[in-house]
């Protein structure tokens, strides 16, 4: 009872500041292409506070579902005390969850979630657009410094929102607990290229080998360069980069680069950082 009356006072509160949310958040609406805005704490003792732009799509995510074991999922692949960054929304088999496929339905999708981890509790940042602006992720991908300053936009102009006393709700337990404190940026271990051969990621719930050459390729096309680019980058031929490329695609059974990206940007997107 006391749970469901902690969900309904944080909906009152996101209701009564969505006149100053959507303001905070006309920059990006106007300028991004996106019609939906959050932000989210999760807190260690398993508490969130939690508001959106679209009071609409906010009542119905509070009525019928709580987003943590996409919180969990997501944190698997982040870097404990670090940023990363989550792409959402770009496979029609996402639709097989209920909360995904009720954001599908209400128009809020091709989404981005970004998320800084500190000791105490997690923030969240999470954008989306409409369901025909397929575009949209390229944008994420080469505009991601605005949105991060976006974020401290945000965090300045609504600080009075999200400091101090607000409403609280129980989410579930430590979503901490779910990080991997192994994880690594690929970035960062191609410094120790003599000794690291081999790279281990899991996606789609299956443990996925690449060799060196082909993340150090994989790295280079997620960031939307032609496999020309990428090869003039790491002084390979071209059909040697497709070659790498390629190999990823069958193991992780993408059949188009388009493809490859959109599913990696889910898990890998730190990839470059």
């Amino acid at each position: 009872m006391k749970q469901r009356q902690d969900r309904l006072d944080a909906f009152k509160y996101n209701e009564a500041i969505q006149g100053v949310l959507n303001e905070i958040a006309d920059p990006i609406f106007k300028n991004f292409h996106i019609n939906g805005f959050g932000y989210a704490r999760f807190y260690k003792t398993g508490q969130c506070f939690d508001v959106f732009s679209d009071i609409e799509w906010q009542k119905t995510y509070f009525d019928k579902f709580d987003c943590y074991h996409l919180i969990r999922e997501d944190l698997k692949f982040s870097c404990p005390n670090n940023s990363s960054k989550v792409l959402w929304g770009n496979s029609s088999i996402q639709r097989n969850d209920p909360i995904l496929n009720a954001s599908y339905e209400h128009n809020l999708w091709h989404g981005l979630r970004i998320y800084e981890t500190f000791e105490d509790y997690v923030d969240c940042w999470h954008f989306t657009t409409s369901v025909s602006n397929f575009q949209i992720v390229n944008f994420y991908i080469n505009e991601i410094n605005a949105f991060k300053r976006y974020i401290h936009y945000f965090n300045e102009k609504a600080a009075h929102l999200i400091n101090g006393k607000k409403p609280l709700y129980f989410l579930g337990e430590n979503p901490f607990e779910h990080q991997n404190p192994k994880v690594v940026c690929l970035k960062e271990k191609f410094k120790d290229e003599l000794s690291i051969k081999k790279f281990k990621v899991n996606i789609n719930n299956k443990q996925i080998t690449f060799s060196k050459r082909e993340a150090e390729c994989v790295e280079h096309i997620v960031q939307n360069k032609t496999f020309k680019e990428a090869a003039l980058k790491m002084n390979l031929s071209p059909r040697t980069v497709e070659f790498y490329v390629n190999n990823v695609k069958r193991k992780v059974n993408c059949t188009s680069s388009h493809e490859l990206v959109s599913l990696l940007n889910q898990y890998s997107i730190k990839w470059w950082e």
